[in-house]
């Protein structure tokens, strides 16, 4: 499970950093929110969860309103279906491990040996 977690993880930092330098090369100057590096990030964690969404369109200057919708819409979307693979990869991947388990434990279960749980508690006649 970690192989893949980890390349994914970094995927989303280079994704997430672009949007951040973006955001404050563009956005710096007609909103307060994206005018350092940090507090854009700050802002786009902010509005991952949700937050002051329609405060940070309405509050960048005229010029850049349209590209700001247009910047934090896309931003929200993209990272909605992040959130959304990275469930579905995590859950898919629980299940293919909790599959092979199961196998590997039934199968141990049926077949005597030396290793198998059926001689350890002294059960017979399977």
């Amino acid at each position: 499970m970690l192989p893949r977690l980890v390349p994914f993880t970094f995927a989303f930092c280079l994704v997430f950093q672009g949007f951040a330098c973006l955001g404050w090369a563009v956005l710096g100057p007609y909103n307060f929110r994206f005018s350092s590096f940090g507090s854009t990030c700050e802002m786009l964690f902010s509005l991952m969860y949700g937050d002051d969404v329609f405060a940070t369109i309405r509050e960048t200057e005229a010029p850049m309103q349209m590209f700001g919708y247009i910047y934090i819409s896309t931003f929200i979307t993209v990272f909605s279906f992040v959130l959304a693979f990275f469930s579905m990869d995590f859950i898919t991947t629980f299940f293919e491990v909790t599959n092979v388990l199961q196998k590997k434990i039934f199968f141990n279960v049926l077949r005597p040996g030396p290793q198998s749980p059926t001689k350890c508690l002294g059960v017979h006649g399977l």
